[in-house]
């Protein structure tokens, strides 16, 4: 063989060209990884359609408040606490939504993934 050839044949058996790293223990872990960031993306959005349930129902609310103040003032105050409210929904919930999807970007970098990656990487083991 060619230098270029066994260079080639090298590449080839390191990483993602060696076949060996499709073991079925590795595509089992590389499924459970799978759920993992599937179950975190629909908590996700469950959390953000919860937000959009509880703004909807709170802007109703806030609009009966409203239209029963009977001075400007009191419209002001009345306003000011659903401003107050709705900010405390959305940090609550951007909070939420910031651990959850930093879990789901973190599910393939755990050290238990990164270890059987690395093992992959080396093929299978001989005895």
């Amino acid at each position: 063989m060619t230098k270029q050839a066994n260079a080639r044949a090298q590449r080839r058996e390191d990483g993602f060209g060696s076949l060996g790293m499709f073991t079925q223990q590795n595509l089992e872990h590389a499924i459970r990884i799978n759920e993992e960031v599937v179950e975190g993306l629909f908590a996700t959005w469950q959390e953000l359609l919860n937000l959009g349930k509880s703004r909807v129902h709170e802007n109703l609310e806030a609009w009966k408040a409203l239209g029963a103040c009977q001075s400007p003032g009191a419209a002001v105050e009345c306003q000011r606490r659903f401003a107050e409210k709705a900010t405390e929904q959305y940090l609550g919930t951007a909070e939420r939504l910031t651990q959850l999807l930093g879990r789901v970007a973190m599910a393939p970098c755990s050290p238990h993934y990164i270890s059987r990656a690395a093992g992959a990487a080396n093929g299978p083991k001989t005895a």
